[in-house]
């Protein structure tokens, strides 16, 4: 799926725009900037702003990346949500969102509540040769459920 989302971001004349959720150190954007993808249409975040931090340390490239990287958190309040940088940042403009490795370290009432936001975040009006997408890869399990791992309750999702 990366292959396809680097098709689109790279298209003549391309307006799409990409965001990396939960990205750490946001090593899927640098990817993409690797691939000749325009960072100004780049943009990411993580709950944590010292893993972005990180990001600029690990790869050098604070100077010369132009992606939007925010820190926040994506299960406040609905309030909170409306007057966050997230909220102000995203609501609306995106067009390919890639969570790997992320959906499953939340509970199921969680996820719906961070599913409803990415939600939010996609640009109105796409058309249905270029629709919205989210992509990643996540943990699963044979039997879907709740799960106490490591002192936090999880939900594990299987193939349906």
């Amino acid at each position: 799926m990366i292959e396809k989302a680097i098709e689109r971001l790279k298209a003549p004349g391309s307006q799409e725009t990409f965001l990396e959720l939960g990205g750490f150190m946001c090593q899927t954007i640098r990817k993409l900037v690797f691939e000749g993808v325009d960072s100004t249409r780049l943009y990411g975040t993580d709950l944590h702003p010292e893993f972005l931090e990180l990001g600029y340390e690990q790869f050098r490239d604070r100077n010369s990346i132009k992606a939007t990287f925010v820190a926040g958190d994506l299960l406040v309040s609905d309030e909170e949500y409306t007057a966050s940088k997230i909220a102000k940042t995203f609501n609306g403009k995106m067009t390919i969102a890639h969570a790997s490795n992320f959906f499953h370290l939340f509970s199921r009432d969680a996820q719906l509540i961070i599913c409803e936001r990415i939600v939010r975040f996609f640009r109105r009006g796409l058309s249905p040769e270029a629709p919205a997408v989210l992509f990643g890869t996540h943990l699963g399990t044979t039997t879907p459920g709740p799960l106490e791992a490591g002192g936090f309750k999880v939900f594990s999702h299987n193939e349906e």
